[in-house]
């Protein structure tokens, strides 16, 4: 079952997935298309909802120590600033492996109008 029928049917839209037998075929797959891009439009608005905190100075710069690597190949996350409680508070980075065909890019503070905001780090593909 295509994954758009398992939302419809979780969420009780069963009403936009029927078509009665006087539909048309040309009816049936404009449905189709309109329920794809109603689906995919929540999930590209959920994805471009994440919250964002500006503060007007950055924390202190964090020094610590980076223990060993676990064993060979692994890769250092570098830690990271969380948002909680109304302030940003630091999380210690880890050894990681690596993800298939990736890269870690650490985090940065980036200069914005009202101040500055934590650009979390992340795994880029290349």
């Amino acid at each position: 079952m295509p994954a758009y029928l398992h939302f419809i049917k979780e969420h009780g839209l069963n009403h936009l997935a029927r078509c009665s037998h006087t539909c048309t075929p040309k009816v049936k797959s404009m449905k189709k298309y309109i329920l794809h891009f109603v689906v995919l439009l929540s999930v590209v608005s959920l994805v471009s909802c994440a919250p964002s905190y500006v503060v007007r100075e950055r924390p202190r710069e964090v020094v610590y120590f980076r223990p060993p690597a676990p064993a060979r190949g692994y890769v250092w996350v570098s830690g990271d600033w969380v948002w909680n409680r109304g302030n940003y508070q630091w999380r210690e980075g880890h050894w990681d492996r690596p993800h298939r065909r990736s890269n870690w890019v650490d985090g940065h503070w980036q200069n914005t109008r009202g101040g500055y905001r934590w650009v979390p780090g992340h795994w880029s593909r290349y």
